[in-house]
């Protein structure tokens, strides 16, 4: 886990705001392997949980979004120290 941990961050700290779905696909692991390394980076400090209340109705992105119709996006964002 700890070389795939280690491509995680990498690819994290190349991104710097990412979805697990989003990093899951870009290393071609599965997504239950990018939330284990979530878990581990957030204990860690690493990286913070975001999470944004979205107004669909009125948002201009909408008819393109990928999170359309869920109410909120859940992201995350590496912590710089």
């Amino acid at each position: 886990m700890s070389d795939t941990l280690t491509m995680i961050l990498e690819e994290i700290r190349k991104m710097k705001i990412f979805t697990p779905d989003l990093i899951a696909r870009k290393l071609n692991v599965s997504k239950e392997t990018v939330e284990k390394a979530i878990g581990l980076l957030l204990a860690q400090g690493k990286i913070r949980r975001v999470k944004l209340e979205c107004p669909c109705d009125r948002c201009i992105f909408s008819k393109i979004c990928a999170f359309k119709r869920k109410g909120s996006i859940v992201f995350y964002e590496i912590v710089e120290h």
